[in-house]
């Protein structure tokens, strides 16, 4: 289980999921549309569908037997409701990539001139190792560690007692805050697993990136937020014929303040359909395996806060959609390659939007 997207959690300057991956960036906000609304209502109603899915597969599901760590598939963000057998472990090594909207630094200091401020990023790329252990096989705990890297971040703002904007830049970079995870699968079923996850976010990473001029990065634009953080969430995986299965989470992160700034809340949820092109046989698994899958992630942002002050310029709710291949090629490792793109963006105030993210994993299993 990777926290991946827990570390950054910088709620204006870059997207991550959360498992695996950055949050929203800072996004130039483009004309509103009448389309803003409804936007808004269709990201809120995914977030929810995957809410209340997982909930009925938890009061719905007979109990029955697993079928062994990795064998529901799913996607690439969407955290399934298995768990690792007891005393087997696993190690994922992942990128997650997001390219934003570019934005020169002329027209960051003309949008400056309009808001009083504007910030934005022109892509992200978060490498994450992650760690996961089978106490028992339904418990499973584990740690996610990222090396950050943002390039061609641009701030401009009105100095004080001055009259035109002036803008600085910069590629922040560094390691991101540690994820400590736990998952118990409180329903084991045929044909559903359904389980219960949550972390703590420990605030070991840089924290102290600076633009070109010596200032201080705000929390939100930092490898690591320098707070604690915390995040609940439940995971359901259906196997709907021995070929195809579909997994639905959602999670809430929650952060503490930090120097008088707190990154705002997130909610993230997800759902995918896979199908298997090489079905389970009796008694083993025919090798390699391939599989193919479509996901829906939603992900809602709260508002950052300075003292009692929000930023109006943060916050906001983007959908992404794409497919994905995840291949098992052995018992003991599999690769999962998937793109997705962002089909809806409801953002707040003055932001840039993402184009196009894109993430890679390989994993080990090991008993």
């Amino acid at each position: 289980m990777s926290t991946s997207g827990l570390a950054p959690v910088v709620s204006r300057v870059k997207y991550a999921p959360m498992f695996p991956t950055p949050t929203s960036g800072s996004r130039r906000r483009r004309p509103p549309s009448p389309s803003v609304t409804i936007v808004g209502l269709v990201s809120r109603f995914a977030i929810a569908i995957a809410v209340v899915t997982a909930v009925v597969g938890i009061v719905t599901t007979p109990v029955a037997a697993s079928h062994g760590p990795g064998t529901s598939g799913g996607g690439a963000e969407t955290v399934s409701g298995q768990t690792l057998g007891e005393g087997k472990y696993s190690l994922t090594l992942q990128s997650s990539f997001t390219d934003f909207e570019h934005v020169p630094r002329a027209d960051a200091e003309a949008q400056a001139a309009i808001s009083g401020g504007f910030d934005a990023l022109g892509e992200a790329l978060v490498t994450t190792a992650s760690y996961g252990f089978g106490v028992t096989d339904n418990l499973q705990i584990g740690a996610d560690l990222g090396y950050y890297r943002g390039n061609d971040f641009v701030e401009a703002a009105i100095e004080e007692g001055g009259t035109e904007p002036e803008s600085h830049i910069g590629d922040p970079k560094g390691f991101t805050d540690l994820s400590l995870t736990a998952k118990l699968r409180v329903i084991q079923g045929n044909p559903a697993h359904v389980s219960l996850f949550g972390s703590v976010i420990v605030p070991v990473g840089k924290d102290n990136a600076r633009l070109d001029n010596g200032e201080l990065l705000e929390a939100s634009s930092q490898p690591g937020t320098g707070a604690w953080g915390y995040t609940a969430g439940v995971a359901a995986s259906w196997f709907l014929s021995a070929a195809t299965t579909v997994n639905a989470s959602a999670a809430y992160t929650y952060r503490d303040a930090h120097r008088g700034f707190q990154v705002g809340d997130r909610v993230q949820a997800g759902t995918a359909i896979a199908h298997r092109f090489r079905r389970l046989q009796p008694g083993g698994h025919k090798l390699p395996r391939i599989e193919a899958f479509i996901e829906a992630l939603a992900v809602s942002l709260g508002r950052d806060k300075e003292e009692t002050a929000k930023n109006p310029n943060s916050g906001g709710t983007t959908l992404y959609v794409g497919p994905g291949i995840r291949a098992r090629l052995s018992e003991a490792f599999e690769v999962v390659v998937s793109p997705a793109w962002p089909v809806m963006q409801n953002l707040s105030g003055a932001q840039v939007e993402a184009d196009f993210k894109a993430r890679a994993a390989l994993t080990w299993y090991f008993q």
